[in-house]
């Protein structure tokens, strides 16, 4: 049998009855780049990335919620818990924060999708998986697997190639323009520039 996992504060696994079979969104879209989902999920990387529109054509659903009552069961700390992904059957959701900024919103979406590409196991027809914040006490292997998402949400908000585009058309990078024209943070901006190794002016100090 599969099983719903569920993260506790430490992330030790608590495990509930699940189903035989994989999600079948889950199957399609595992082990896939951010790259492979844009190309065949027909999504252009021309910015803003139209990221509701990818998760329309993969058939992945999007809902607002308060976390604040699974926060109390999991003994968690208040606004720790981010964003969450469930799979159940052949539907597969992703939950974000509620009112959450559309920036924050974007990049927990994008996150999860990550999770649901790069971790969800190949075995259960039930899965949940939290997105925790950095106030958690995560393992080696857990911060790896956070890493690896955010790496992965940056490739998908900000693909490569129109980045060294609009970036090389700039005399001066700037930080607050490239955020803008990509619809992002200027923090997951300069996360995505730093991995890059993509030197640039740092004109805004509000993040």
């Amino acid at each position: 049998m599969g099983n719903i996992i569920v993260y506790n504060t430490t992330r030790k696994r608590v495990y509930y009855q699940g189903g035989e079979y994989m999600c079948t969104i889950l199957r399609k879209i595992r082990n896939k780049t951010p790259y492979d989902l844009l190309a065949e999920y027909d999504v252009s990387q021309k910015p803003p990335v139209d990221i509701s529109k990818l998760l329309e054509n993969i058939g992945i659903s999007t809902i607002a919620k308060d976390f604040s009552e699974i926060e109390h069961l999991m003994e968690a700390d208040a606004g720790s818990i981010l964003g969450a992904a469930f799979s159940n059957g052949n539907n597969l959701a992703i939950f974000y924060k509620k009112n959450e900024s559309l920036h924050r919103k974007k990049f927990t979406i994008a996150h999860e999708l990550a999770h649901c590409c790069l971790d969800c196991p190949n075995d259960e027809s039930s899965h949940i998986e939290f997105r925790l914040g950095p106030c958690m006490n995560l393992s080696d292997e857990d911060i790896k697997k956070e890493e690896r998402a955010n790496v992965f949400a940056g490739q998908l908000l900000i693909p490569s190639a129109p980045l060294i585009t609009y970036y090389d058309k700039m005399i001066v990078p700037s930080l607050t323009e490239l955020a803008k024209i990509f619809d992002v943070s200027s923090s997951v901006m300069s996360a995505r520039l730093d991995f890059l190794k993509l030197p640039y002016f740092k004109d805004d100090f509000s993040e």
